[in-house]
């Protein structure tokens, strides 16, 4: 259950979401197979979220330069002192990471061939 959100943002295939609010909540259509990467500095987010809806899981070393990626652009958009700093100490900071996954995402992903020329992300 929700209590107090200050804002709900729905997420679809494709995009990403970068937010500084911890009482954000993050909306995605049932069934869209959308994964999230939360910084979770202080490891206080799985207290915080609904477990019967979704699967958390370490960001896969495969998937830790793609998150990289994805913040240095953001610092570089933006200019977070936030994303700067976790840059400056990424090999610390990568492992304050969590993937959230809809529940059977990985049995999915294991049956299913990506499409020809796809460019595909191992995030978790």
């Amino acid at each position: 259950m929700i209590h107090q959100q200050d804002h709900v943002t729905q997420v679809v295939q494709g995009e990403f979401r970068v937010s500084s609010n911890p009482r954000e909540t993050l909306s995605t259509i049932l069934g869209s197979c959308v994964a999230a990467c939360i910084w979770d500095p202080d490891d206080t987010f799985e207290a915080h979220c609904n477990l019967g809806m979704v699967d958390l899981e370490p960001v896969h070393p495969d998937g830790n330069e793609f998150l990289r990626l994805l913040i240095s652009e953001h610092q570089h958009r933006t200019g977070s002192p936030v994303a700067a700093g976790i840059l400056e100490r990424w090999n610390e900071a990568a492992d304050e990471f969590t993937v959230v996954i809809p529940p059977g995402f990985r049995a999915a992903l294991a049956h299913t061939e990506p499409p020809p020329k796809a460019r595909t992300v191992n995030l978790a």
